[in-house]
């Protein structure tokens, strides 16, 4: 009996997990296309650019909330898709690590 209930566990799990896999969203295909071109992007397989799809249309919704929100007067500067867009906020600060200029201005030598 306890191994019947474990058995329904994992497929109800497996199926959660099933239903819940990212669909890329058909109104920004030529978007997502446009994307790739402008900045030359390559992925190694469909399951890395599908994972880069997924990070790209999140980061473009809150490009597109942003701005309309700018419209309304709720900022005062726009947002703009960059090379970066299809990183998550993680990915970008781990690219970045290092190549911070020093806050201390540098001294000249005389």
């Amino acid at each position: 009996m306890r191994c019947c209930y474990v058995f329904l566990l994992i497929v109800v799990v497996c199926t959660t997990i099933a239903s819940s896999e990212f669909k890329p969203n058909p109104d920004v295909d030529e978007r997502w296309e446009r994307f790739k071109v402008k900045f030359r992007k390559t992925y190694a397989n469909d399951a890395e650019e599908l994972k880069r799809r997924k990070i790209w249309e999140k980061n473009i919704a809150n490009i597109d909330k942003h701005n309309e929100e700018f419209k309304e007067g709720k900022h005062s500067y726009t947002l703009a898709e960059n090379k970066y867009a299809d990183m998550t906020k993680e990915e970008w600060k781990n690219h970045f690590k290092g190549k911070r200029p020093s806050k201390k201005p540098k001294r000249k030598i005389a």
